[in-house]
């Protein structure tokens, strides 16, 4: 599997991203493709999607004002640590897969411009690897989890905001959404306690 799901703690407010490849080195089965950014989007609203924004090759310098997201985390494995950015007006990378493959605009953005963006805190995170059904919650073998990704910096909006994640082929993209506290679901509670966030797993392509 690829990408599986979000899961929320509550009580520590951090967030973790479950998947079925090895996120430092994007290998899933045959091929190897970078994890993109982690964006969010604060309030009820979901990010804007849909065809009419695709470009016709593969990556593409486009506004942040197309999706409004309001936050970047950019993740270092090497040294097990996130930037958090905050969006001005900057610019992102759009991924549409290949060309005439309408995919691609289910999986955007891919990552921020670092230039564009401005650099709200810096954290640390713990990668973990080897992880049964029953810890994670989800079927289908050995799970990955990156944890530890604090939300304080969205302060208020942490109980109601968008996450969005993909990576650099394009074709597997996980958003999660978090209501008010009152009405979440509860998706699972192994993973070092987590409850889960929400999930959606794209398509893969060998």
């Amino acid at each position: 599997m690829d990408l599986e799901g979000f899961k929320l703690n509550r009580t520590t407010n951090t967030l973790a991203v479950v998947g079925g490849f090895n996120f430092p080195t994007g290998q899933v089965d045959n091929y190897s493709v970078p994890l993109g950014d982690l964006f969010l989007k604060t309030g009820p609203t979901a990010p804007l999607f849909g065809p009419g924004n695709i470009p016709i090759d593969n990556h593409t310098i486009m506004a942040n004002s197309i999706w409004g997201y309001n936050y970047a985390v950019r993740f270092d494995f090497a040294t097990g640590t996130y930037k958090v950015y905050q969006a001005t007006d900057g610019s992102l990378v759009m991924l549409y897969g290949k060309t005439g493959d309408p995919i691609g605009y289910v999986s955007n953005p891919l990552k921020i411009m670092e230039d564009s963006w401005s650099l709200v805190t810096t954290g640390t995170f713990t990668y973990l690897t080897g992880l049964t059904d029953a810890e994670v919650g989800y079927l289908g073998g050995i799970h990955n989890a990156l944890n530890g990704i604090d939300l304080s910096f969205l302060g208020a909006n942490a109980g109601n905001f968008w996450a969005h994640l993909t990576y650099d082929c394009g074709n597997d993209n996980l958003m999660g959404h978090v209501p008010l506290p009152s009405t979440i679901v509860l998706l699972g509670t192994g993973l070092l306690g987590l409850a889960g966030l929400g999930w959606r797993r794209g398509r893969k392509e060998g």
